[in-house]
C-alpha cells in the first residue's frame, strides 16, 4: 500500500542521490506483492559493479545479475 510506496520512493532518492538512475517493477508472487528495483543496463560487468558500490554508499545493498 501506501508505506510501500513511500519506502520505494526513498530507495529511488538514494539512487539518485548515487547518480544511479533506477525504476522499478512490481510482481505477484505465492507470498504477496515484490518490488524489485532495478538499475542499468551497464556497457560490462566492472561499470555494473562500480554503480553497485555508489549504492552500498547510500546505505543499500543489491546485487548484479547477468541478463
Amino acid at each position: 500500500g501506501r508505506d510501500y510506496h513511500k519506502l520505494i520512493r526513498n530507495r529511488l532518492q538514494k539512487l539518485a542521490d548515487a547518480g544511479v538512475s533506477a525504476h522499478v517493477s512490481e510482481s505477484e508472487t505465492s507470498k504477496g506483492t515484490v518490488y524489485r528495483v532495478r538499475t542499468g543496463s551497464y556497457t560490462n560487468r566492472t561499470a555494473a559493479n562500480q554503480a553497485l558500490a555508489k549504492i552500498r554508499q547510500q546505505g543499500l545493498d543489491g546485487m548484479v545479475i547477468g541478463q
